[in-house]
């Protein structure tokens, strides 16, 4: 995951140049390290969901399985509604927070409205890919995991900035992030259904 954020940077910060220059660098380093404040207590609810799914699915409690993934599921999902409101309601106050000048607030305004749309589905996403993990079903969690921000991210970033600039850019994210939460609530009902 260590490498694959760093992939990200490069070639996000790479297009951001090409597309935005350094306001738009500057702009979305204050994105993204909003989005790892946000994302610090849905990490930790995954983490915390870990010991207990596994625990009960080796000793066959499969429904106390199911009702801890519901549990963080709506947890998770509760502090992504909220990040999500705080972000639609007050941007420029979160991008101030960071930087005054007014490039970049106008434009990180505008930016930071787009790139969490998605946010309340990230939560659940998040939770689901984390269950396979728990599980002992490594793969299906690295493909899960990855799948947001390299295998869909990267080649959306590139193909979307080609078509609409700097703003295909900061389209790329809720689109990966649609589509990776479709893929792992595929999954993830298809698993939750094998359970005996």
């Amino acid at each position: 995951m260590q490498i694959a954020n760093s992939l990200f940077n490069v070639v996000i910060n790479s297009t951001l140049m090409k597309y935005g220059g350094d306001v738009a660098v500057s702009t979305i380093g204050i994105i993204t390290s909003f989005q790892t404040i946000l994302l610090m207590p849905i990490t930790g609810i995954a983490q915390g969901q870990q010991p207990l799914i596994s625990y009960n699915y080796g000793a066959h409690k499969m429904d106390r399985v199911k009702l801890t993934l519901k549990y963080a599921v709506a947890g998770a999902t509760i502090i992504a509604m909220g990040g999500f409101l705080l972000i639609q309601l007050f941007p420029v106050w979160i991008i101030k927070m960071f930087n005054q000048e007014n490039a970049v607030i106008t434009l990180g305004t505008v930016a930071i409205r787009i790139w969490f749309m998605m946010l309340p589905l990230l939560g659940a996403q998040m939770m689901c890919a984390n269950f396979f993990q728990a599980v002992g079903k490594i793969r299906q969690a690295s493909f899960l995991n990855l799948l947001r921000q390299v295998i869909l991210l990267i080649p959306l970033v590139l193909l979307l900035s080609h078509q609409w600039g700097l703003f295909g850019i900061f389209f790329a994210i809720p689109c990966a992030d649609m589509l990776a939460f479709l893929l792992t609530m595929y999954a993830i009902f298809h698993e939750i259904r094998s359970l005996y």
